[in-house]
């Protein structure tokens, strides 16, 4: 058997990794289908965490709680998966699908990844662990992307709420991001001599004070990763709800037009402000009866799940700054060229 080639600790590292990647699955599956079911009935989504009420001062905190309490779940299940991989495999695991930076490593993570269709602050979390073990930059950034924004309830939803052409460029944005831009960023990143180092083969597994018991030592490498971690994402979403308190409180006259200003302001926005799963969608119909334009609302449909600032954070805590500047300004870029051509071709 495949396995019985494995250490006894991979193999005990696959049986909890496969736990945790069966009840993500299932989650995620059966919730995307009973929101697509509903949306095909009502043909409408109201909730949406940027268009809530409160005074001044307790919105940014509204948010920070609301969007934490909705994506909770999901982060202990990308912490635990991520503790799973760091703590029993070894270095090395990935090097015949993830290791190396070509088109065929990022289309793999990309494939990986697809099925889970957690948002980009949850993934984001499990790209320390891949890169530790292994992997390239270009497939864990692969990871990382396509794993919210090749959401394949999402584009479904899109498609009954707005249109088959507006889940057709949301799907070509995303998996070109995931798979051509991954690849791109990788190769030159591996390339600079500021490349973050990995773990070496001879590095051990663990800390020398990591517990010899399978489950302890599970669960002491999730809570070191989540206090790597965790600090980093409240903190950013703390100052992405001070954001949304000043630029969601009323309608945006600004953001009613298409100019070439505009759109590159909407893309900015959606790569930085952050939505849990699906909240993309509920969001970009409230703003469009606010009057967003058909263009720029094609823009946040991709741009918004893609990434965000605390996953850009994080990634650029663990692949450097100028690997996490470059996805940001690729998907602000992509964003605005998927919205001009958006104009040109449906305008």
């Amino acid at each position: 058997m495949v396995l019985a080639r494995f250490s006894r600790e991979v193999r005990v590292g696959l049986f909890f990794l496969c736990l945790v990647i069966a009840a993500l699955v299932y989650l995620k599956w059966s919730g995307a289908y009973a929101k697509y079911q509903a949306a095909s009935t009502s043909h409408a989504m109201t909730e949406s965490l940027y268009l809530t009420g409160g005074s001044l001062w307790q919105q940014p905190f509204i948010f920070t709680v609301s969007y934490l309490g909705d994506i909770w779940w999901a982060t202990l299940l990308g912490l635990l998966g991520g503790g799973a991989v760091m703590a029993f495999f070894p270095f090395g695991i990935f090097r015949k699908s993830l290791q190396g930076e070509g088109l065929k490593q990022c289309l793999v993570g990309t494939l990986v990844a697809t099925p889970l269709m957690i948002c980009a602050c949850c993934s984001s979390l499990v790209v320390p662990s891949l890169r530790k073990k292994g992997a390239g930059i270009g497939p864990s950034l692969s990871f990382w992307i396509a794993s919210p924004s090749l959401h394949l309830g999402g584009i479904a939803i899109i498609a009954t709420l707005f249109s088959w052409q507006a889940a057709l460029f949301r799907l070509v944005l995303a998996f070109g991001t995931s798979v051509l831009v991954a690849a791109f960023i990788g190769a030159r990143a591996s390339c600079s001599t500021q490349s973050p180092p990995l773990e070496s083969a001879d590095s051990p597994t663990l800390p020398p004070s990591s517990s010899p018991l399978f489950a302890m030592r599970w669960i002491e490498t999730t809570l070191r990763l989540a206090g790597d971690l965790l600090p980093i994402a409240v903190g950013a979403t703390l100052l992405v709800g001070v954001l949304k308190t000043y630029l969601f409180s009323s309608p945006l006259p600004s953001l009613q037009h298409a100019g070439l200003l505009q759109l590159l302001i909407v893309s900015l926005l959606g790569t930085l402000m952050m939505v849990p799963t699906l909240g993309e969608i509920p969001l970009v119909l409230g703003l469009t009866q606010l009057g967003l334009s058909q263009s720029s609302a094609v823009v946040l449909l991709y741009s918004l799940p893609a990434v965000n600032f605390p996953s850009l954070l994080i990634v650029g805590r663990y692949l450097g700054w100028k690997v996490a500047s470059g996805v940001g300004i690729a998907v602000t870029g992509l964003g605005f060229s998927g919205g001009l051509v958006w104009q040109v071709l449906f305008s």
